[in-house]
């Protein structure tokens, strides 16, 4: 299935007070992402994207961590911006629990203009998942198999 939601985000909008937008979903496995910040915005719109208070996109790898002046580490939590062009990337991230439910939160430095940010998001029933890897797993024993492998008639 796939999901799509637009969320406008006004101008002068602070990552401290972010615009927060609850996503609904089916239960299943997320299996791609899609962000699109409009043309213009010039990677003032932001976003990240949190699944029961654990950021998600980006994913946690992308947290850096730095040790200050006074040997506190601070960490600075990523978040994804753009312009023009989507942002799209294949993942496998299993929804656990009902709700089913992302938490999206957005902000906005540009001080002229609002802008909308839009999400899609794919999700598989995780039967779907399981059947995809017992079909990858037939395929890969068959060329491992095929008469021409095994008496030398090619790869």
């Amino acid at each position: 299935m796939l999901f799509a939601w637009e969320i406008v985000v006004p101008k002068n909008t602070t990552r401290n007070n972010p615009v927060k937008k609850q996503m609904f979903l089916a239960s299943g496995i997320i299996t791609w992402y899609s962000v699109l910040f409009p043309p213009g915005c010039a990677g003032l719109a932001h976003l990240a994207i949190y699944h029961h208070a654990h950021q998600i996109v980006p994913s946690k790898v992308s947290v850096t961590s730095r040790v200050t002046g006074a040997g506190v580490t601070v960490y600075e939590i990523r978040d994804l911006s753009g312009d023009t062009f989507p942002i799209e990337w294949a993942d496998y991230y299993e929804l656990h629990g009902v709700p089913y439910m992302l938490e999206a939160r957005c902000w906005n430095e540009d001080d002229t203009y609002p802008h909308t940010i839009t999400i899609r998001i794919a999700v598989l029933p995780r039967k779907a998942i399981i059947a995809l890897a017992v079909v990858d797993a037939f395929k890969d024993l068959f060329k491992a198999l095929s008469p021409r492998r095994l008496f030398g008639g090619g790869s």
